[in-house]
């Protein structure tokens, strides 16, 4: 780099060596990826395809700094264990010694999984934490001591042999670092797309740092709309990164939010109902999954990123049932319970689960009997996925429309018109005569609707209630004044349009749940019947006082 330069001639020499060596690792973690020619830029001297210098006055070297700088700590150490070998005449695979390759140790891939369960909201999800009003220099400060740590803490030898065996037998170990659902999200606003932006640039620092680390450290949650605004687009989204690199982008598609000052203003999901605006998300937009490491590099396995919501609504299951499923699966939460059905992962697969509402952290192995790939375990899967979008569009209409109430609840001339109109529905009405002529629209309208069908009652009830009060608001409006003689004004009467119509929107939401329910849970628990996915909580793993849990899991039996 050089770190230091007080060196005798030959410890001097050393030091430069393990420089070199520090880079090759560095190089061997970028390989395949878009970092390697930004890496071997900074190599001066090759023999053939081996580096044999390097130059540290390179414009490539600094955002590498750190990250050579703990490669060579980790060279330099197994040069000494070398120099111990070879000092007391024993050969590589002689008797074992605190600094010397175990004799019985077999080269196999592991994977190694770091999780920071952060709490991003009160226990389960009910409101947003205060941990959230961290600046997000503060939140990336973090992500760094944490990392860090977890590197001092393998470089122990003495408490981490397994790792440095395999290592000088040429096999690194895959590692994970995953962190909880709005882990970047500040507490009373979104981040906009310059904030947004801004955050991945310095994910992307930190992940040069580590290399050797995919990192998915939570979600960010981000508008790219101008603020202030009525309403904005909100995006949830998960950037996984390797070497430097974003290797997939994974956004929230169901929408669900906990922050009663910021929900009313959402627009989430796939699409919108209310076309405020039109699609929110793109249409392309899938599941991220991706092959890690990336080739040529060994140990290579499908991975796959999942976001709370999501799960549960079969997202990730939707793209794996039709083939033999992801290796690995990573679901990040906040408030959601991971299901052992639509966990997508083969037999003796591995799901790593981060909930920062319910302050959850875990690794399974996941036994699966049948298949992804089976053709009835597919039938079964397809048959729900046919139900299932009616419901999804019911519930973006109805979160939608909701949201839309909220909004205009919360405008001066709501309040002044809602006042008054409470006065004419109370126990003792102040305008008896309206509230008659209201309730019988009311009951007009309850007549007409639809009956409630098998599993749809919960749906029905709660459309009654939209329903009613819509109807009192629409008839008094059409009245002009509430109570009688005090004139509705043109801002009051534009704005309860507008909440009506909202209403209008989430009772057909509401239906349209209410007469998919039974055939949706239906088909779902047949699949799950036909699944039979179990979990069970993966051992082996290391504590680590006030840091990650650190989990080492041999894949090679791994079918």
């Amino acid at each position: 780099m050089p770190l230091n330069y007080r060196w005798t001639a030959g410890g001097k020499a050393k030091q430069v060596r393990d420089e070199l060596e520090g880079w090759k690792l560095i190089r061997q973690a970028c390989e395949g990826t878009a970092s390697q020619a930004t890496v071997d830029a900074v190599v001066s001297a090759w023999a053939g395809t081996v580096p044999t210098a390097i130059n540290t006055q390179h414009a490539n070297y600094a955002p590498w700094r750190a990250a050579h700088k703990r490669a060579t700590l980790r060279a330099r150490l197994e040069r000494q264990r070398l120099q111990h070998v070879a000092a007391l005449g024993l050969a590589a695979a002689g008797v074992a010694s605190p600094h010397q390759i175990n004799p019985a140790t077999a080269g196999h891939h592991t994977l190694r999984i770091a999780i920071l369960c952060e709490p991003t909201s009160t226990a389960n999800g009910t409101t947003i934490a205060g941990q959230n009003r961290r600046t997000t220099a503060q939140l990336m400060t973090r992500l760094d001591d944490v990392l860090s740590n977890i590197e001092a803490t393998l470089a122990v030898r003495a408490t981490n042999r397994e790792d440095h065996d395999l290592r000088a037998l040429g096999f690194r170990p895959i590692q994970v670092f995953v962190g909880p659902e709005w882990y970047f999200r500040q507490y009373d606003r979104p981040y906009t797309q310059v904030e947004r932006d801004a955050i991945v640039q310095q994910l992307q620092d930190l992940s040069r740092r580590f290399p050797d680390w995919l990192l998915m450290p939570g979600t960010i949650y981000w508008t790219p709309d101008n603020l202030p605004a009525a309403t904005f687009r909100i995006f949830n989204q998960a950037v996984i990164l390797y070497a430097g690199n974003i290797v997939a982008t994974r956004t929230k598609r169901n929408p669900q939010d906990i922050d009663p000052n910021q929900a009313y203003k959402e627009r989430w999901g796939p699409d919108s109902a209310l076309g405020l605006p039109a699609s929110v998300l793109p249409a392309t937009l899938q599941v991220a999954h991706i092959q890690h490491p990336p080739a040529p590099q060994p140990g290579s396995r499908e991975w796959c990123f999942d976001i709370c919501r999501d799960h549960p609504a079969g997202e990730a299951m939707s793209h794996y049932v039709n083939n033999a499923g992801a290796d690995i699966y990573v679901l990040t939460s906040n408030g959601t319970t991971i299901r052992d059905n639509f966990i997508p992962t083969r037999n003796n697969g591995v799901a790593i689960y981060c909930d920062g509402g319910a302050n959850v952290k875990a690794t399974y192995t996941i036994t699966r009997p049948t298949a992804l790939n089976n053709g009835g375990l597919v039938n079964d899967w397809n048959t729900y996925w046919v139900a299932f979008p009616a419901e999804r569009v019911g519930s973006i209409a109805m979160f939608e429309a909701l949201s839309e109430r909220d909004r205009c609840s919360k405008d001066p001339n709501y309040q002044s018109f809602i006042v008054r109109f409470n006065t004419v529905f109370a126990a003792q009405s102040s305008d008896p005569n309206l509230k008659t002529a209201a309730m019988l629209a009311v009951n007009a309208a309850n007549a007409l609707a639809p009956a409630t069908p098998p599993g749809g009652q919960m749906f029905m009830d709660r459309a009654k209630l939209i329903r009613e009060e819509r109807v009192k608001i629409q008839h008094v409006l059409a009245h002009g004044t509430v109570p009688t003689g005090t004139p509705i004004t043109l801002a009051e009467n534009n704005i309860m349009t507008q909440y009506a119509t909202a209403c209008t929107n989430a009772e057909a939401g509401l239906l349209t749940i209410a007469q998919n329910r039974q055939t949706v849970e239906n088909a779902k628990q047949t699949f799950e019947n036909t699944s039979s996915a179990t979990s069970v909580a993966a051992g082996n793993q290391v504590a680590m006082p006030a840091y990650p849990t650190l989990a080492l899991y041999n894949l090679i039996n791994a079918p």
